[in-house]
């Protein structure tokens, strides 16, 4: 199973924040649902980064300030591409992927 993080829509400049909130607390529950999804990932499939990949785009790649715009959504595919051909090319998968039942904790 591939799990995608969440992505910064401002490409983390927070001068771009667009939300009625401190910053800082935006920042820090944006890292808290990351973390979960990492964990997930790690149990149950690969991580696949949008947030990192996300930090290297533009405005662009947004449109109504949080979707992806085209431009955006083909960045989405390009992230997870790499890992979905490697899957497909019969990589072995993290731990509990492609079925398998993940490991008692």
């Amino acid at each position: 199973m591939l799990i995608g993080n969440v992505y910064d829509p401002t490409c983390g400049d927070d001068s771009s924040h667009f939300l009625e909130i401190d910053v800082r607390r935006a920042r820090a529950n944006h890292r808290r649902v990351n973390e979960v999804l990492a964990r997930l990932a790690t149990r149950y499939g690969r991580l696949v980064d949008l947030h990192a990949h996300f930090l290297t785009g533009d405005p662009s790649w947004f449109t109504r300030t949080i979707e992806p715009s085209l431009r955006g959504a083909s960045e989405v595919r390009r992230a997870f591409l790499g890992d979905v051909l490697a899957l497909a090319a019969g990589e072995a998968a993290a731990p509990g992927a492609a079925g398998e039942e993940p490991a008692p904790s």
